[in-house]
Order: C-alpha cells, then structure tokens, then sequence
C-alpha cells in the first residue's frame, strides 16, 4: 500500500472515530463506500480495510439503502456501517450522492458520513452536503490532503 493511501484512511479514521470517541479496538467497526469509479471505491475499501475496518463497496446508492433497509431490522440492527463514504456526484443509479445522504439522515441512519467529491465541484454543492448532514468533505484526487 502506498505512503498516501495510507495516509488518506489514517487522516479519515483519525477524523471520524478516533476523536469521535470510537474506541477501536472494542469493536469491529463497519464502513460503506458509494462511489461510481470502481478504481477510487477499490482505493478507499482496500484503505478501510488496512485500518482493521470491515469495508463493502457500492457502485449505486439504491445497493446501500437496500442493505440498510435489511439491516435497519430489529434483530440485526449492529449490521448498519458506522462510517458511509460518499461520492457526491455519481454517475450510476437514480441518485445522486447528495440525495442519498439527505435520505441516510433523514431515515435516522446513525452512521458518520464523509463526502468525496472533485476539486471541480460547486461551493453550493459542498454547502449542501454538509447542511444535508455530511461530516466531512475529501476532496479528489487524493494527493497530500493530510
């Protein structure tokens, strides 16, 4: 695994439980990576899963809120991801990415959710993802961003 790989999952579990008062060696903790580009979802699940964290990759958002919704039952409810990484602006599916965190809050999924989106994106958009419920943007490519 490269130095930056490395230090793009070190600067997200640092960020999004490390100080969020995750204890990580308590519990294995899972993570649910939305994006379209098959290569940037690999990058990011093979990261999570050098951190210890049990990672499954999406290529549509209606594949993660289908596992929500069978994993948001009574008697499986630690199956739901603690982290959803999202990619604001997929190309595949119905939804876009901001329409998927705004559904993940508002069905009172309780997972931490960071946005990843492109230098090229709109101030507006990142806006959005963060009043939608975002907890973070990463911005791509990838490169010294920590």
């Amino acid at each position: 695994m490269t130095k930056r790989r490395v230090r793009f999952i070190e600067g997200i579990t640092r960020r999004n439980f490390k100080t969020e008062g995750f204890d990580m060696k308590s519990k294995q903790y899972q993570a649910a990576v939305v994006d379209d580009n098959d290569h940037l979802r690999e990058v990011v699940l093979e990261c999570l899963r050098f951190s210890d964290i049990h990672a499954d990759g999406y290529s549509e958002a209606e594949e993660l809120l289908e596992r929500i919704s069978r994993s948001n039952h009574p008697q499986t409810p630690d199956n739901l991801p603690d982290l959803i990484v999202v990619d604001l602006e997929l190309k595949s599916g119905r939804m876009q990415g901001l329409d998927l965190i705004a559904q993940l809050v508002e069905q009172d999924v309780p997972s931490e959710i960071i946005a990843i989106t492109g230098h090229h994106s709109s101030s507006d958009l990142i806006e959005h993802a963060v009043c939608f419920g975002a907890a973070s943007i990463v911005t791509k490519p990838f490169v010294d961003i920590f």
